[in-house]
């Protein structure tokens, strides 16, 4: 049996906001990184990071004057995320610290982003196992899977012009929307970028934040 181990980070960003509401944006990413352990050779194979879960919360103005309820609300939603209790309640915290510091300086509105990074640390003997796992981590040994969108799914996504006042970002690149530009949007109504979406639709055919399927 091979051995498990996940280990959480936290990243932060902030920034201050377009528009003229004060409000504070915090967007919540949960990026996947997977290591794989050959305990035979002694070698380390490593995925791609992926970003696997997101969300976005929006702190009305005066709220972070109230940092301990905050902080509660923040880690009932890392707890979805299913970060344990000891990370949760640091990154809580963390996260709250950032936007009232950044809130400080900049009354008029900022957005914080917050990269939860998880590590999927997985070691067993056999180069071939560990190939296998990294290819197929969601099939039975030895099946073929086509994760990757269909070449019609992806050709047929609509293009829209994003006119909000900011406070989004692309969850792939984690980069700022920015009003009157040209973004694509799935079916489930997220948008990315088109450069984005397009590459993380060649290896699933999955939106990134909520899993809803395209057409393989």
């Amino acid at each position: 049996m091979p051995s498990v181990l996940g280990i959480w980070d936290l990243s932060l960003t902030g920034t201050t906001r377009t528009s003229d509401d004060p409000s504070a944006v915090v967007n919540l990413f949960v990026r996947q990184h997977l290591a794989l352990h050959d305990l035979g050779s002694g070698t380390t194979t490593y995925g791609d990071p992926a970003v696997v879960a997101g969300t976005r919360m929006v702190l009305p103005p005066g709220s972070l004057r109230l940092p301990a309820e905050i902080s509660v609300h923040i880690g009932y939603m890392l707890d979805q995320f299913g970060i344990d209790r000891r990370d949760r309640s640091s990154f809580a915290m963390r996260i709250v610290e950032a936007a009232r510091n950044l809130s400080r300086l900049h009354p008029h509105g900022v957005r914080v982003t917050a990269i939860l990074d998880l590590t999927i640390e997985i070691s067993e003997v056999g180069d071939s196992v560990m190939h296998g796992v990294m290819e197929q981590p969601d099939s039975e040994p030895g099946r073929v899977v086509r994760r990757g969108a269909s070449k019609s799914a992806i050709l047929g996504l609509k293009e829209k012009v994003y006119a909000a006042e900011g406070g989004d970002c692309c969850s792939i690149c984690l980069e700022d929307f920015h009003r009157a530009e040209k973004v694509t949007e799935l079916p489930c109504s997220h948008v990315f970028h088109r450069r984005c979406i397009i590459k993380w639709l060649e290896g699933s055919n999955s939106c990134p934040l909520c899993r809803s399927q395209l057409d393989t």
